[in-house]
């Protein structure tokens, strides 16, 4: 669970424990936006974790905004978060890699380890035994990376 609480002028909202956007709302109407402290409690997703405490917060539409993005990624489970993240430290913002996350997939391992687990899975483990030793897996894993997977914090991302 990604938990995020604010702390602005003495006052501290914990999104954890806000049921619903009113009441969200409610409790920032005594705020001043002056200056928050965040803090984020989230593990292993560094690009997300990054962009959530680099989110822009000028109106208290935008801590709505924030609330609602906080509540979706709770839905998701860890799987759909690493793809989430994956896709932020690629370049896309929250909310898109939200929209998106989707439309990839997700190996634990390295691209060589991957490399291995594609030809296995084609050739089948018997064919796989008899011809490994003649296959050159650094030049695979650079085909692969020229095809667009990638490997980003020990887990490989593919469409």
């Amino acid at each position: 669970m990604i938990n995020i609480t604010l702390k602005f002028n003495g006052k501290q909202i914990d999104f954890s424990e806000i049921l619903d956007e009113n009441e969200l709302k409610k409790e920032l109407q005594e705020v001043n936006l002056g200056s928050i402290d965040m803090e984020v409690e989230i593990n292993d997703l560094p690009a997300l974790e990054d962009a959530l405490y680099s989110f822009k917060i000028e109106t208290i539409d935008d801590l709505v905004r924030l609330y609602q993005i906080i509540n979706n990624l709770n839905e998701l489970d860890d799987e759909d978060l690493i793809k989430v993240d994956y896709l932020i430290y690629s370049g896309n913002s929250i909310e898109d890699a939200l929209f998106d996350y989707n439309t990839i997939d997700v190996f634990e391992g390295t691209l060589e380890e991957f490399a291995e687990h594609l030809l296995e899975e084609r050739l089948g483990t018997e064919d796989y035994n008899w011809i490994v030793s003649y296959i050159d897996f650094d030049k695979l894993t650079k085909d692969l990376e020229i095809d667009g997977y990638t490997e980003y914090n020990g887990r490989v991302f593919y469409c």
